[in-house]
């Protein structure tokens, strides 16, 4: 993302977090849901199948027909990634 930013013309402050945040979420980024979907797509095991840095990964994700896409997008929203810290909260 921070390679994205900097393509861009965005010069990002790294010494301020909360900025550095508002930063990165002014990026143009042409990959972003196939990004996601490659975030938390993953088999059984929670292993992810596709690379999220990964260019030909993320070509073909964008490439899938966009009903298909939208609908994986939905329903791994609703989920939570096997990888992830559970939250404060549900302590």
């Amino acid at each position: 993302m921070c390679e994205l930013a900097e393509a861009q013309g965005i010069k990002l402050n790294y010494d301020d977090p909360e900025e550095l945040v508002k930063q990165l979420s002014k990026v143009y980024d042409p990959y972003r849901l196939a990004r996601n979907i490659a975030l938390r797509l993953c088999d059984a095991d929670g292993n992810n199948l596709f690379d999220f840095e990964n260019m030909d990964d993320l070509e073909a994700l964008s490439s899938l027909d966009k009903s298909v896409s939208e609908e994986l997008s939905r329903a791994l929203m609703v989920e939570e990634p096997k990888n992830s810290q559970p939250d404060a909260s549900s302590n």
